[in-house]
């Protein structure tokens, strides 16, 4: 459907991509990336989180980054675990884009710590980030619940203070 819709043949898509699963990573880079094909930690976004000194502005600013990156990127990788479950190939694809995920998050950990402690260990909060901000658990509260964009980057932002930052 991607050759028809750029009215191409499959050939065409096929000897550029070589196969499905360096086609649907790309599309999936090119949607978290969005306008900036720079890699994610080295965009505008991430690099500002570091010069913040306050806590609660580096997750309110995460969350309303976070949120359009997971407008463009989740329906991309539902379709590919959609998929993951019959094509080994696009297994292999989700494991990296949720590794890759894991890696890109922890430039937020790193700034939070660079201000003050955290109630967990870093693992832990990557982690915790990690799960908060999962395609799925974006499509379930969005698609399936309806939730607004300002709605989730609200509830990301508070969920992520109650879970990571030490209460003075």
């Amino acid at each position: 459907s991607i050759a028809e819709s750029a009215g191409v043949a499959d050939e065409t898509v096929y000897s550029h991509f070589a196969n499905k699963r360096r086609l649907l990573g790309e599309l999936v880079q090119r949607a978290v990336r969005g306008d900036d094909s720079r890699p994610v930690p080295e965009q505008d976004t991430p690099n500002a989180l570091a010069a913040m000194t306050d806590q609660r502005e580096q997750l309110r600013t995460f969350a309303n980054d976070i949120v359009r990156r997971l407008e463009r990127a989740a329906p991309l990788v539902a379709v590919v675990a959609a998929a993951a479950a019959g094509e080994p190939e696009l297994a292999s694809l989700l494991d990296r884009l949720h590794e890759q995920r894991l890696q890109n998050l922890r430039v937020l950990v790193d700034a939070l710590t660079a201000n003050a402690p955290l109630r967990v260990p870093p693992r832990a909060a990557t982690e915790t980030v990690w799960a908060l901000t999962s395609p799925e658990l974006y499509q379930l509260l969005s698609g399936t619940r309806g939730w607004s964009r300002r709605r989730y980057a609200t509830w990301l932002a508070e969920s992520l203070e109650r879970l990571l930052l030490t209460h003075d």
